[in-house]
C-alpha cells in the first residue's frame, strides 16, 4: 500500500527535472498523475508534448496511471481546466505539486525575473513563471 493510493495529484513543469521526478515519486506511491508541461527545453525554449508523452509513458510502464494536460499555468483558464481534466479522469484532485519554471541558469537572461538572488546550482527559480503559475495552479483547486 503506497503512502498516496487513490490521490490524484496535479504536477506542473512535470515532463523533465524536478517535476518529472516528483511525478514518478508520487506515481510510486500510489497516485494518479496529471502531468502538466508545455515543453520547453531545459534552457526554456520551444515547445512540444514530447515530454509529457515520455513522462507518461515511464510512468504507466511502472504500473500507474497518468494523463496529459500540455497547458500554460499561468493562464487562469487553462488552470481551470487543468483541474476540470482531473476531477473528469480521475474522480478529484487531492494535491498540487508546482515545479513548473524552474530552468537553467542560461535561459534567466532572456526572462522576466523577480528573485535574481534565488540560485541554488545551476539553476535559477526567479521568473515570474512560478509566481503567477503556482498562484492560478494553487487558486482555482482550493475552490473546487
Amino acid at each position: 500500500m503506497g503512502l498516496l493510493d487513490a490521490k490524484t495529484v496535479l504536477i506542473t513543469g512535470a515532463g523533465n527535472g524536478i517535476g518529472r521526478e516528483c511525478a514518478l515519486a508520487a506515481a510510486a506511491q500510489g497516485s494518479q498523475i496529471l502531468v502538466n508541461d508545455i515543453g520547453r527545453s531545459m534552457v526554456g525554449e520551444g515547445a512540444c508534448d514530447g515530454p509529457v508523452r515520455d513522462a507518461i509513458a515511464e510512468i504507466r510502464a511502472a504500473g500507474g496511471q497518468a494523463v496529459a494536460n500540455v497547458e500554460p499555468v499561468a493562464d487562469l483558464a487553462a488552470t481551470a481546466r487543468m483541474v476540470e481534466q482531473a476531477c473528469d479522469v480521475f474522480g478529484g484532485q487531492n494535491a498540487i505539486i508546482h515545479s513548473a519554471g524552474i530552468v537553467r541558469r542560461s535561459a534567466a537572461k532572456d526572462m522576466r525575473t523577480i528573485f535574481v538572488a534565488s540560485k541554488a546550482g545551476d539553476y535559477v527559480v526567479g521568473s515570474t513563471l512560478p509566481v503567477e503559475g503556482g498562484f492560478a495552479s494553487a487558486r482555482l483547486p482550493v475552490s473546487h
